[in-house]
């Protein structure tokens, strides 16, 4: 085995551990014990190593710890939560009254990066970030004032020296046992939530991406779940209806409806299709609906999907009064003398026609007046 680089006999999910434990033995007079699963002829083995720097080297102790910790584990189940807990993804601490860490679990090194010892008699608080150092310590004081069995769970950013600078986004939970005599003081689980707030960040941009595309849309727009309820509208919805925000913002469709049918030509008939629509949640609309002002909206109502699944109704309208009134005006322009305002030709033609295919029976008669 001379020449042949230790770290090949070292088990994966160790080679963490064991780097970092060479690199730290080098500033100490002898290395802290630490456990590692090493490749044998026979498979993998316990052992225990010591290690300590002669020179520029490190002299490594090995003892094999293999069968004790076998019979360890068969007959003391307490042996066997610790082997469990030390190789547990997420590093777990064991912190004093004043939270000054006491002891960790070896998934500090494997998450981390960096030598146990490196927390050791040093408060939990001093990785957090400084901007949520005094939120933690407030929230560890009242945790440990209160009685044994309460727990807490918080979410922060820990920065480790030895990472480069780097800051962690992790959850906490803190369980108070200062009163257990087994154990006399709060345990902390530590689980990296990096994946997660990079999920829920990339949730944030695309919802204000969304929003953002909402209101800057000429149409007004509402989503109404299939309870009633209003789980989105954007502020050109709010423009286009004189509604106040709140009115809205409340999540009542039916406090919003009685807004809006108070401005309307036909308020009666808008209900009735809306019912229509709420009763037939796959339908589809499109039709026009008349203000008392004049104004002319176009009214689209699609059933809202969550892949196949039907979830609520989206409503989007559309302020078309200009374009009905050029529209309207155009139709004048053609059938009307553009001197004299009187109807013209075409007009006179198109009544005629139109009237000859009113007449329904060969009796009926038609004349024309001028």
């Amino acid at each position: 085995s001379v020449g042949v680089n230790a770290m090949e006999f070292v088990h994966p999910d160790d080679l963490g551990i064991a780097a970092v434990s060479i690199s730290s033995v080098m500033g100490k007079e002898v290395g802290t014990p630490i456990e590692l699963r090493v490749r044998a002829a026979d498979g993998w083995r316990t052992v225990e190593v010591i290690g300590t720097p002669v020179d520029d080297d490190v002299l490594l102790t090995l003892r094999d710890l293999t069968q004790r910790r076998r019979w360890e584990v068969a007959g003391d189940h307490m042996a066997r939560f610790r082997v469990i807990l030390q190789n547990a993804a997420p590093p777990t601490f064991l912190l004093d009254r004043r939270g000054v860490v006491c002891s960790s679990s070896a998934a500090l090194t494997r998450l981390f990066g960096i030598d146990q010892e490196e927390l050791e008699d040093r408060p939990l608080a001093s990785i957090i970030v400084d901007e949520d150092r005094d939120v933690f310590e407030t929230a560890f004081a009242r945790l440990v004032d209160h009685s044994q069995g309460d727990d807490l769970r918080v979410d922060f950013d820990v920065r480790i020296a030895g990472t480069q600078g780097v800051v962690f986004p992790v959850s906490l939970t803190l369980a108070n046992l200062l009163d257990d005599p087994t154990v006399e003081g709060v345990v902390v689980t530590m689980h990296d939530v990096g994946r997660r707030v990079r999920a829920e960040e990339g949730l944030r941009e695309a919802n204000s991406l969304l929003e953002t595309t909402l209101d800057a849309t000429a149409e007004g727009v509402l989503a109404v779940d299939l309870e009633g309820r209003i789980t989105s509208f954007n502020k050109r919805f709010l423009e286009l209806w004189h509604i106040p925000e709140e009115v809205v913002s409340s999540g009542s469709d039916q406090l919003t409806l009685e807004y809006a049918v108070r401005s309307l030509v036909d308020p009666d008939g808008f209900l009735e299709r809306v019912e229509e629509l709420y009763g037939d949640p796959e339908a589809e609309s499109h039709d026009l609906i008349e203000f008392r002002d004049g104004r002319v909206f176009e009214r689209d109502s699609r059933p809202q999907k969550l892949g196949s699944e039907t979830i609520g109704r989206v409503w989007s309208f559309r302020d078309v009064t200009a374009t009905r009134a050029l529209q309207n005006e155009l139709a004048r322009q053609a059938s009307q003398d553009s001197l004299t305002g009187l109807a013209n030709q075409k007009l006179f033609r198109q009544l005629v026609a139109e009237s000859l295919e009113a007449m329904s029976e060969a009796s009926d008669r038609l004349a024309v007046l001028f």
